[in-house]
């Protein structure tokens, strides 16, 4: 099915398995801009919505609730989370696109890779969607520093393996 699937893909994109554009699974220029992009929307996706609570926190423990700021930066929740969702949606797709793409040098890092991306985007965009029992559910484990961590030494171990 993966085979099928990246037929429809551009033959220069592809990754050179016969030495044609560097030879390795990360030969391809669209490929590589691809998953850098992946990795890219991630950061500025996730980093963004991290530092708009670590920031959000630190003013309530100095300011208090009731000061200007703090009631901004409470108002200004909703777009830091859409941004965070839309970036990582984007690195989502960018991510899926370059996977499609190697699908011939397809490994256990990159499938795993692949699973937890998926689990943390379909849990992310459940807990959107959903009522409150299912979104409890959804924010144990969208929210699960285990996962996140296993997402960061993945990213790392196919960027790290990607010329073998």
């Amino acid at each position: 099915m993966t085979t099928t699937a990246s037929e429809g893909f551009p033959k220069e994109a592809w990754a050179a398995d016969e030495g044609e554009q560097g030879g390795g699974r990360g030969g391809g220029g669209a490929v590589k801009a691809l998953g850098w992009a992946a990795v890219g929307a991630g950061a500025l996706g996730t980093g963004s919505l991290v530092a708009y609570k670590m920031s959000r926190k630190a003013m309530l423990a100095i300011a208090g609730s009731g000061g200007g700021i703090t009631r901004s930066l409470t108002m200004a929740y909703k777009p830091a989370l859409n941004f965070h969702m839309a970036m990582n949606l984007i690195g989502y797709c960018a991510g899926m696109a370059h996977g499609i793409m190697l699908s011939r040098a397809a490994d256990g890092i990159s499938i795993s890779l692949a699973l937890v991306m998926t689990v943390l985007v379909a849990s992310g965009v459940l807990m959107r969607l959903t009522s409150s029992r299912m979104r409890l559910f959804n924010i144990q484990l969208h929210g699960q520093v285990f996962l996140v961590a296993l997402l960061v030494l993945l990213v790392v171990l196919h960027i790290a393996t990607a010329d073998d």
